[in-house]
C-alpha cells in the first residue's frame, strides 16, 4: 500500500505539494489547484479557462467523496487565452502554515525530468488523505521545448482533469524542489470519428504549461490573499 512513510513514493514529489493540491468544480468543469505562499498569504492557482470571471466568489472543492463549495475572492486571470492562469484566495484557511515554495522556472534544462498532479477522470490517491482532502494522482515527463516567453511544453500524457494542476521538477544546481508551471492542456493531434458519428482529438502526448511567473506577476499586483497571522 502507498502511504507517506514510504521514501519511494515521496523522494520525487514531496508530501507539501502532494498535500496543496485539491481537486476543484465550477458550473460543470472539473480540474486542479493547488496552493502557494508569498509574503506569509495563502493563495490557490488553476487555469483560466476553468475560472475565468473576476466576479466568481463560490466554487466547489472534493473533500472526501464529495464536493463542498467553498468561498473565494478572485485575485487575478491571465490577460489573454494564451496566459491560461487564475489566482484566487480562500475566506477561510484550508489548512497548514505557511510553505516557501521555490516558484521560478530559472535554470531550466531540455530533458530534465518533470512531474504533473491532479485529478484526471476524477480520480485520486484513496490511500493518501490528509484532513478529509486525497491527494492526486502523479505523472512523470520531460521537458520538451519552448513555446513562448510565458509557457513551455512537456512530454506527458495529460489527462482531462489535470488542468490547473502544478508541474514540479527538481532545481538541477541546488537539487531543491520546485513549481515551475501550471498545466494548460495537451496539444491535439489527428482528428479522427467515432462509430457514433462524433469527432474527437487524439491526444498528442506534449502537453502545455503556463510559466508559473504568470502566477506570481498576478498576485504581486493584487496582494490580498490570506494572511497566515489572520
Amino acid at each position: 500500500m502507498i502511504n507517506k512513510s514510504n521514501q519511494g513514493v515521496l523522494g520525487l514529489v514531496s508530501t507539501p505539494i502532494l498535500d496543496r493540491t485539491f481537486h476543484i468544480s465550477y458550473k460543470g468543469k472539473s480540474g486542479t489547484c493547488f496552493a502557494v505562499d508569498i509574503n506569509n498569504r495563502q493563495y490557490f492557482i488553476t487555469a483560466r479557462h476553468l475560472l475565468d470571471d473576476m466576479s466568481i466568489q463560490s466554487i466547489q472543492v472534493e473533500h472526501g467523496d464529495n464536493f463542498e463549495p467553498w468561498s473565494i475572492t478572485m485575485v487575478g486571470i491571465g490577460t489573454s487565452n494564451d496566459i491560461d492562469i487564475s489566482v484566487f484566495t480562500a475566506t477561510t484557511a484550508l489548512f497548514y502554515p505557511a510553505v516557501d515554495f521555490d516558484l521560478s522556472s530559472n535554470g531550466l534544462v531540455l530533458t530534465q525530468d518533470v512531474f504533473i498532479l491532479g485529478f484526471p477522470y476524477n480520480l485520486k490517491n484513496r490511500c493518501l488523505i490528509t484532513n478529509g482532502f486525497y491527494a492526486p494522482l502523479v505523472k512523470k515527463g520531460i521537458l520538451a521545448g519552448s513555446y513562448d516567453q510565458n509557457s513551455f511544453y512537456i512530454d506527458v500524457m495529460n489527462n482531462v482533469g489535470f488542468s490547473g494542476g502544478p508541474v514540479y521538477t527538481t532545481d538541477m544546481r541546488t537539487k531543491k524542489m520546485k513549481i515551475i508551471g501550471v498545466i494548460s492542456g495537451f496539444l491535439r493531434g489527428n482528428e479522427l470519428s467515432t462509430p457514433t458519428g462524433q469527432t474527437v482529438f487524439e491526444n498528442s502526448g506534449i502537453a502545455r504549461v503556463i510559466d508559473i511567473k504568470c502566477a506570481v506577476d498576478l498576485i504581486n499586483s493584487n496582494p490580498i490573499g490570506l494572511s497566515h497571522s489572520s
